[in-house]
């Protein structure tokens, strides 16, 4: 039965993969607010790896969905020491028209904080992040209890934040790019990942 119920999902034409539940509801506040329309996963709201991605994104492309989108944080590969496999990963689906793979490094709360200022200052891991954002959205918590408003992606809109923190993104991953960078440059590509959502219609 619940085999027969995923086939028909991967009907979708527009689905969106976050590996912890911070990028599910983000996702989620971000779909209700602009009026993005794609299907969210793991439906549960549950924490899934690369791997487990991998299987979903598969599932789906042979399902016919045209359109995945993949949010992963980096420095989580990083410590479990999975750099090689998650290179693997990429790669496979490199030339793929279907997926969009979107790291940020070191985490989603890099891609939050550009909402606020353009920095490249280097962060040795998401706790360090968490810190700097929290300077401007100070009751920022990864407790579901607060990321289950949507107030706080709310304010991540105001005053075109969501703009700046695109050209940020888009600016900084250039930089990188052209090598000019260190050990734990920060970067995030969900700027792609906005810039798909808008086109989608």
């Amino acid at each position: 039965m619940a085999r027969r119920s995923l086939s028909r999902e991967t009907r979708k034409t527009f689905v969106v993969l976050g590996d912890g539940i911070t990028e599910q509801y983000y996702l989620k506040h971000l779909k209700e607010i602009k009026g993005y329309k794609y299907s969210i996963r793991p439906s549960l709201f549950e924490s899934i790896t690369f791997e487990n991605a991998e299987c979903i994104i598969n599932e789906y492309i042979s399902g016919g969905c045209n359109n995945i989108v993949y949010l992963t944080d980096y420095d989580t590969i990083v410590q479990q020491d999975k750099t090689a496999e998650f290179e693997r990963f990429k790669s496979k689906f490199r030339d793929c028209r279907e997926v969009l793979i979107c790291e940020t490094m070191p985490s989603i709360e890099f891609w939050f904080l550009l909402h606020y200022e353009h920095t490249t200052r280097e962060f040795r891991n998401s706790g360090e992040v968490e810190r700097k954002l929290k300077t401007y959205l100070a009751d920022y918590s990864k407790a579901k209890s607060f990321l289950e408003s949507k107030r706080w992606v709310e304010k991540l809109m105001v005053d075109d934040k969501l703009e700046k923190a695109k050209t940020s993104s888009n600016q900084i991953l250039n930089q990188k790019l052209s090598g000019i960078y260190g050990t734990h440059f920060p970067f995030s590509e969900v700027h792609k990942a906005i810039e798909k959502f808008d086109s989608f219609e």
